[in-house]
């Protein structure tokens, strides 16, 4: 069994004025790369305020999970270097899948949560995947997915790998949605 688990997210561009910095970043390099033959210290002036602005926009996260010592975390990453708030796995109950709707108002620039839908705008489904400490009440988000089938396979492997029971509270509300279809289509046959 692997002593250390990684599940990374990729870059996140959720900061705030990360996609100002990544342009003021591309603005930095090509006078850097033209000042190369004539003025190097200028030159290295652009590609060190490209390295310090680096952080904000390449924003790498993930989920590092520590087999060894029995504790999890997310973390971000700058560089190869992690780093993140450790907790302790002992206690863990469940791997649950949840499925939550997220609604964007006015072209996307403003998101709000909305479990199990009603949402009258733009939106779309995200299936959660946590980690539940019942007794702590904590609650910690491994990964998303945009679709059912990606979540529920994710799911599986980890609760597997993890030693821990599985609750896919979507194929509840999936179930209740099957049974209202079935009755509607019951009573048009009628």
């Amino acid at each position: 069994m692997k002593k250390t688990i990684w599940i990374k997210k990729g870059p996140q561009f959720g900061r705030k004025m990360s996609i100002i910095f990544l342009l003021i970043s591309i603005a930095l390099f090509f006078p850097g790369v033209n000042l190369l033959n004539s003025d190097s210290l200028l030159s290295a002036a652009c590609f060190a305020g490209i390295v310090l602005l680096m952080p904000i926009f390449l924003d790498y996260q993930g989920v590092e999970i520590d087999m060894k010592n029995q504790r999890i975390r997310s973390y971000r990453s700058y560089l190869g270097l992690k780093w993140g708030t450790w907790v302790s796995m002992v206690g863990l109950d469940e791997i649950e899948l949840k499925w939550e709707r997220i609604q964007y108002r006015s072209g996307g620039s403003v998101t709000t949560m909305i479990v199990g839908g009603k949402a009258t705008s733009r939106q779309s489904d995200v299936f959660v995947i946590y980690l539940v400490d019942f007794l702590h009440g904590i609650r910690f988000e491994m990964a998303d997915f945009g679709t059912y089938k990606g979540a529920r396979s994710f799911m599986n492997k980890y609760a597997k790998t993890l030693g821990l029971s599985r609750n896919d509270t979507y194929a509840v509300v999936k179930e209740k949605a099957m049974q209202r279809r079935n009755e509607v289509e019951s009573r048009r046959k009628r």
